[in-house]
């Protein structure tokens, strides 16, 4: 009987010391685990970042999800595996991963995708981005391109390049900036079940600029105003903001927080 490709050894880790161990869940979804750490997502042969969401914090039928900074859009392919029947809206301002997007917005029926800075303004934004060189980082066992990118509305701070070698700054461009509030107005969106923001120092902004629709729940990433010129505000303003717009810490992780709408 011929194994499903899910079923199949799978190793995308270069490092050859490094025991490797896989295992399917039970949606269908292979996992990569590394000593431990949260797994790597493997979909139609191919590896994509890892991530430490998990699909029982989302206990009801969501219809809308929304992945900010989306990066190459393995959260917002998981969220459409996750979740058939609801629709994802996956953002990712820098045009060299958005074109990993659109590849992987290719694999399913349910996931929409924008070009676009999610942030307190509608406006073209300046957008500073740098890349990652695989062969000179630490690596993140991802099997496409070696060479990476990512990217902010704040120009990274000058000990970033410092510390870490195999990060280069490459030419700023500009891109489309929304917000929360108008991208749900002309999309007629009238409410977020989930809102996912991995947005390089921007998560502050993208709070502000979402008044008119809270979602249930807010998965962010943590921010140190220190790796980015010109941000002031870090994880305490971040806390207080969200506090302030009726949201409790649900979980609190060692680079995210988790936090539902109680109020």
């Amino acid at each position: 009987m011929t194994k499903k490709w899910y079923e199949k050894p799978h190793r995308v880790s270069k490092n050859k010391n490094v025991e490797m161990k896989s295992e399917s869940d039970e949606y269908g979804l292979k996992q990569l685990h590394n000593d431990n750490r949260e797994g790597i997502f493997i979909y139609k042969e191919k590896a994509y970042g890892r991530s430490i969401f998990r699909r029982e914090w989302i206990d009801w039928e969501p219809k809308n999800i929304f992945d900010v900074g989306s990066y190459r859009g393995g959260d917002s392919l998981r969220f459409s595996l996750w979740f058939p029947s609801a629709q994802i809206y996956s953002f990712e301002g820098c045009p060299g991963n958005y074109e990993e997007v659109i590849k992987t917005k290719s694999l399913v029926k349910n996931m929409n995708s924008y070009n676009y800075i999610v942030s307190d303004k509608v406006e073209i934004m300046d957008f500073h981005q740098w890349q990652i060189n695989e062969k000179d980082g630490p690596g993140t066992n991802w099997s496409g391109p070696e060479i990476r990118y990512h990217g902010s509305i704040y120009p990274p701070a000058k000990m970033v390049f410092h510390n870490f070698k195999h990060l280069s700054p490459i030419e700023k461009t500009q891109v489309q900036s929304t917000t929360i509030d108008k991208f749900c107005d002309d999309h007629q969106i009238k409410e977020i079940d989930m809102i996912h923001i991995d947005a390089e120092g921007a998560g502050y902004e993208i709070i502000t600029g979402m008044n008119k629709i809270l979602p249930k729940l807010i998965f962010i990433e943590r921010e140190n105003r220190h790796l980015f010129q010109g941000k002031k505000t870090g994880d305490n303003e971040l806390i207080k903001l969200l506090n302030n717009r009726g949201y409790k810490i649900k979980y609190s992780l060692h680079n995210d927080i988790l936090l539902e709408k109680i109020i």
